[in-house]
């Protein structure tokens, strides 16, 4: 009798266990909130540079909910997917990417600094919740062009409802991105690699 309990409780615990792994698997892999993330990825960025300016947002995979599908099941497989990305630019780190004094012949390890300051890119996707993919080091690309304007207005999903007003296509997932100029929306069909939506709105929400 007490093998037969030991046996069975054995057996609820593996089968409690299994569910946990499937529940944590699905939570990791699955969709996110941007918005929930960003705050966060604000707070981080401006840990790493007291003036730290957020220049461009980008979100990939965005569902019409406006949350971020963060990978795919391919058969037994996860597939990673969507990203959310804020580009920040620093002038106390402008400098960080000066070249190494090394001896002639040895390789360039940090390329110089242009004058627009030193960049760093923030992201979160698959297992990086509530934990940040951050460089080492300050870049000087991929951080052109005038600050976001703060405080951020729309949400993904109310930039969805625009799109989706305009005629875009659903169920869909789109990339997003936040420059100065205002929200890019763009569904792209993966199997051609062309665009089958795009549009511009600006970011005025109330």
């Amino acid at each position: 009798m007490r093998t037969a309990f030991l046996i069975g409780g054995g057996v609820a615990l593996v089968v409690l266990l299994g569910v946990l792994m499937y529940l944590r698997d699905e939570n990791i892999h699955g969709p996110f909130s941007p918005d929930q993330y960003f705050a966060a990825q604000d707070r981080e960025a401006r840990s790493l540079a007291a003036d730290a300016t957020l220049v461009r947002v980008t979100a990939s995979y965005v569902k019409e909910t406006g949350e971020i599908q963060a990978a795919f099941k391919d058969r037994k497989f996860w597939r990673n997917a969507g990203y959310l990305v804020g580009y920040y630019r620093s002038q106390l780190h402008a400098a960080s990417g000066k070249r190494q004094n090394l001896p002639v012949g040895a390789p360039t390890l940090d390329p110089p600094a242009s004058v627009s300051g030193g960049c760093a890119h923030v992201t979160t996707g698959m297992i990086r919740r509530g934990t940040f993919d951050t460089e080492g080091r300050w870049y000087d690309t991929g951080c052109a062009g005038q600050p976001v304007a703060r405080p951020i207005h729309c949400k993904t999903s109310d930039i969805w409802q625009r799109a989706l007003a305009g005629g875009a296509p659903h169920p869909a997932f789109a990339n997003l991105s936040l420059t100065a100029q205002g929200w890019h929306f763009e569904i792209v069909d993966q199997a051609t690699e062309k665009a089958v939506f795009s549009a511009d709105y600006p970011d005025d929400c109330r």
